[in-house]
């Protein structure tokens, strides 16, 4: 299971998502950082997010 450290953000998605909490859309290459933390915990197992890797600075809150 993955820990409270593991769900902080950002995120690289790695297939087209619909994520709370307003049924925002993010498709796979995006950066997200505004993923709930029990979601993000679910995506991270299933491998749908993989943490962002670290020069990544454009994020799709930031977009948006």
């Amino acid at each position: 299971m993955a820990t409270a450290k593991a769900t902080s953000g950002p995120w690289l998605v790695k297939v087209g998502i619909n994520y709370p909490p307003n049924d925002q859309r993010a498709e796979p290459g995006d950066i997200i950082d505004d993923l709930p933390a029990l979601a993000a915990a679910w995506m991270l197992e299933d491998g749908v997010i993989e943490p962002a890797p670290k020069s990544s600075r454009s994020t799709k809150a930031e977009e948006g």
